[in-house]
């Protein structure tokens, strides 16, 4: 499968690239500064003024449209281009290539939507209005990125002690990080938007070059650990890995990457750590623990939406925008702008939403058995 793959890449690759060129090339006249794509889309998610918000919304219709075209052609010639191989569609292969049920993540996504939806109701109500001081009703779908963003929780906790839990973590799991990690957040043209690892020196499977986490603000920010607790993970598996390429084959698959990776974050969320830990300057321990068991539950949510979204782009449906309105109501409680609903081939990955949702319940599982095992403190 991993040959089947490489070829299907090279044959995606000039579509691939052209749709790269665009997000980094396009660009907007904003108060006199040409403003790329990509960065009015991050502008979009963590300017804090509704109003401002509003004006970058303005400018997307054209770019959103252009970048529809690619991604949608790129999507039907990615399963087109795996038909000759013997596999109906995409999804088919990645099931194969995976050893993942998606029927069965299909399921677990849709149970899990049933049984956090009265809990995720009552903390986004809450969260609404403390943090945005609006009621949830109020808040359009473009508003919930920037809610997550926690920005007075940004400094709740020292530097050095995130690192340290993060590495005693993936001590404790028999990974011992390199001596050198860096962590950057700034964000650059033509940054891609997610966690971006990037090993330096790493010959063959010996841990001994440095790895840097490179985080863009509209996925992440600095709110806290939570999305560089996972690239760290990325970093370290490729690191301990024998590929030459960073590519999700360093491992059994994309599922025990993203277990993996996740074990990081639902250790910083134990409430004893962040008692003993949290600054107390500006807000209350208590209410940092309302507001990360919101996050948590609203990435949880949204994973799982993504993973039935993706799923059925994969096998079949043709609408997405209609398809990418109904679920992500389901599973935030938000009604879509028309801009956020046509952007619904940009939330489109590779299926990875399937495996980190499939890959967190995961997460979830182990440390309910240390907890069951070791007891409350279990994470010392």
């Amino acid at each position: 499968t991993d040959l089947i793959n490489a070829i299907v890449q090279s044959q995606l690759a000039s579509f691939l690239d052209d749709l790269r060129e665009f997000e980094q090339t396009g660009a907007a006249e904003i108060a006199g500064e040409e403003v790329a794509y990509t960065e009015i889309l991050r502008r979009l998610t963590v300017t804090p003024d509704a109003g401002d918000r509003r004006k970058l919304a303005t400018l997307l219709p054209p770019y959103i449209e252009t970048s529809g075209v690619f991604r949608r052609e790129i999507r039907k010639r990615r399963s087109e281009l795996y038909q000759p191989w013997g596999f109906a569609n995409y999804a088919e292969f990645y099931e194969a290539r995976e050893k993942l049920d998606l029927n069965q993540v299909n399921d677990l996504a849709e149970a899990f939507l049933a049984e956090t939806e009265e809990l995720y109701a009552t903390l986004f109500a809450q969260v609404a209005q403390e943090y945005l001081g609006v009621e949830a009703r109020k808040v359009r779908f473009h508003d919930l990125p920037f809610l997550s963003q926690g920005t007075a929780f940004a400094q709740a906790f020292p530097a050095d002690e995130r690192a340290r839990r993060i590495r005693g973590v993936f001590k404790g799991l028999g990974v011992t990080f390199p001596d050198k990690l860096d962590v950057e957040y700034d964000s650059r043209p033509g940054k891609v938007l997610r966690p971006g690892v990037y090993p330096i020196d790493v010959p063959g499977n010996v841990l001994s070059g440095d790895v840097v986490v490179s985080i863009n603000p509209m996925e992440s920010g600095v709110r806290d650990d939570d999305k560089s607790a996972y690239a760290v993970g990325e970093g370290l598996l490729f690191a301990l890995s024998s590929q030459t390429e960073f590519e999700p084959a360093y491992l059994l698959n994309q599922t025990s990457q993203a277990t993996l990776a996740w074990l990081p974050t639902l250790v910083l969320e134990e409430p004893a750590w962040i008692e003993a830990t949290a600054i107390p300057e500006g807000f209350s321990a208590e209410s940092y623990r309302v507001f990360r068991a919101f996050l948590s539950l609203y990435e949880a949510r949204f994973l799982a939406a993504g993973a039935k979204f993706e799923i059925a782009a994969y096998r079949s449906t043709e609408d997405l925008s209609r398809d990418w309105r109904s679920i992500v109501r389901e599973a935030t409680g938000a009604r879509l702008s028309t801009n956020d609903q046509e952007r619904a081939v940009e939330f489109l990955t590779q299926l990875h939403a399937a495996a980190r949702f499939y890959g967190l319940l995961s997460a979830a599982g182990i440390r309910e058995h240390l907890r069951e095992s070791l007891g409350e403190q279990w994470f010392t």
